[in-house]
């Protein structure tokens, strides 16, 4: 058997999150493990670099797992998963690595990347992958908010209330608002993104940012509410949770 890293990407609309769930939920990782297992012959069992909630994208995510040494051809073993995999998950790469590679344990930062498209009318083409708001946003507003988040901080106030962190103590190393232009129909569309880059993430932590954010820009919450917001440690001193299907795991760094 040998340890290999593979490099996926997934549309998350159809799955309950990332991690195997019980009997009668599909999610990414045991429909993953059931393809795995029918090419390789044996059970085989994946370990991501980390979870994903019901509806959230992956652009990159990681997992280990062993394999017999005849799938060492990796261009093979890419190919024979995307011929099985539904169209909604796509192996990106597969490599062998030392047998010592954990996809968690090794993953030195992890990039989110989550869209807003705040417009009169959806663009649908967006529907599945942006959180659409019928009213404007103050950006420069939120990208001073925002700043906050960067550091070491006890992000207990950002965090699902049944996470199971031993602690909640978190390190953001960049964050950035953004507006892209994409085509949409009646003119332009104009996107927005939140990237934030960080060692690791509670249940939760990034939609939540997001949803401060956002009562931020509306002109709801005061710019320094999510200093403040940190300092208390209190969830109710936060904003709502935005819906999962604007997020995306944008990259794993190693």
């Amino acid at each position: 058997m040998k340890r290999f890293r593979i490099t996926l990407s997934y549309d998350g609309t159809a799955y309950h999150g990332f991690q195997r769930q019980r009997i009668g939920q599909t999610t990414v990782q045991s429909t993953l493990e059931q393809t795995l297992s029918k090419i390789a012959n044996v059970r085989v069992s994946v370990f991501s670099s980390g979870r994903t909630d019901a509806g959230v994208h992956a652009r990159v995510q990681a997992v280990h797992t062993n394999l017999p040494e005849k799938w060492e051809h990796t261009e093979a073993l890419q190919s024979a998963l995307n011929s099985l995999l539904p169209s909604d998950i796509r192996i990106l790469k597969a490599e062998i690595m030392p047998d010592h590679f954990h996809a968690l344990r090794d993953a030195k930062k992890k990039m989110y990347v989550y869209f807003i498209n705040p417009q009169p009318v959806q663009n649908p083409v967006l529907a599945r992958y942006s959180w659409h708001l019928r009213f404007p946003l103050d950006w420069n507003a939120m990208a001073q908010a925002g700043q906050a988040f960067v550091g070491r901080h006890d992000f207990k106030a950002f965090a699902a209330a049944d996470h199971s962190a031993k602690t909640t103590v978190r390190t953001i190393e960049s964050f950035e608002w953004g507006t892209l232009v994409v085509p949409g129909f009646g003119g332009n569309t104009g996107l927005g993104y939140f990237k934030v880059v960080g060692q690791g993430f509670l249940k939760n932590m990034v939609r939540i940012m997001v949803g401060s954010l956002v009562r931020v820009g509306a002109g709801k919450a005061p710019v320094d509410s999510i200093a403040r917001a940190l300092i208390s440690g209190q969830r109710n001193q936060a904003g709502s949770t935005a819906p999962p299907h604007g997020l995306w795991l944008w990259d794993v760094l190693y």
